[in-house]
């Protein structure tokens, strides 16, 4: 049996989050960090659309989120689409930016 395909959509605030995300660590930490910390999200991101009720309740109720190291992603599923609307840094507050 075949899995039902999906689509993965980054918000245009998820790819600023993403993009600032790993030049910190680039800049931070090291190339060879900002590869296992891409790895880290991109994996997180194969689990969403492969299983999108991975995450888990959010702050919003029309939301879910998943640990990506110290990251967690939002997102939301309608119907074959997967949305990702931010990648926030688990110290940061959810409500302020979601």
């Amino acid at each position: 049996m075949s899995s039902p395909k999906r689509r993965l959509e980054l918000s245009q605030q998820a790819k600023e989050d993403l993009r600032d995300i790993l030049a910190y660590t680039l800049t931070t930490w090291g190339e060879s960090q900002l590869a296992k910390y891409r790895a880290s999200i991109n994996d997180a991101l194969h689990i969403i659309l492969h299983n999108p009720s991975a995450g888990r309740p959010s702050v919003k109720p029309t939301l879910k989120v998943l640990a990506a190291g110290h990251h967690r992603i939002f997102y939301r599923a309608i119907d074959g689409t997967i949305y990702v609307v931010r990648i926030l840094h688990e110290r940061m507050d959810t409500s302020r930016y979601l």
